[in-house]
């Protein structure tokens, strides 16, 4: 009941995204307060909810293709659709909640995956890092890794897991501007 009314309160956002806005699954919205409910957040706030898909964005003449893999812990990622779909010719965008998926795409053509899950460890030592790092995200645990050619970004997020707080670990929001070089 109280969620109803909390949708029905919000505004529409202002978020301007002429080419739709995309939302995954991360390990926590398969958690306790269940899928239906941030199925239908993110619906109220006009997202599109994709798991396990590759697809092409258009604008113009320049393309990107879009993949996207379903939550690692608790669902079912299917890494040979995005091996077998995803096309070298085009570039292409990888969306996946645990950033250690890219150790099983190594041979995959992404050239940028966007993950989150670490909260950037959360709790970070001064010269150690983090001293507890989320399974899956254990070897890519926060800001940007890899070549020209494959590249992982991960973000910090804005929220915490496990204990309510951050050390050295600031919450982040990131934006990118993809441009063509043709």
């Amino acid at each position: 009941m109280i969620f109803k009314q909390l949708l029905k309160s919000m505004k529409k956002p202002k978020l301007h995204a002429p080419f739709g806005k995309l939302a995954i699954y991360g390990n926590h919205d398969y958690g306790p307060f269940g899928v239906e409910l941030y199925e239908k957040t993110m619906e109220a706030c006009g997202f599109t909810l994709c798991k396990n898909e590759v697809f092409l964005l258009e604008k113009e003449e320049a393309h990107i293709q879009i993949a996207t893999i379903d939550d690692l812990m608790m669902s079912m990622p299917d890494y040979d659709l995005i091996q077998r779909e995803v096309s070298s010719d085009l570039f292409t965008l990888l969306l996946v909640h645990e950033p250690d998926a890219a150790l099983e795409l190594k041979q995959a053509p992404i050239n940028l995956q966007l993950s989150g899950h670490t909260h950037g460890g959360q709790i970070q030592l001064p010269f150690y890092g983090p001293i507890l790092t989320a399974p899956y995200g254990h070897t890519y645990v926060e800001g940007l890794y890899g070549s020209y050619q494959h590249r992982i970004y991960v973000n910090r997020g804005l929220g915490t897991t496990r204990l309510p707080l951050r050390f050295l670990a600031k919450p982040e929001l990131t934006f990118f501007t993809l441009t063509s070089h043709v």
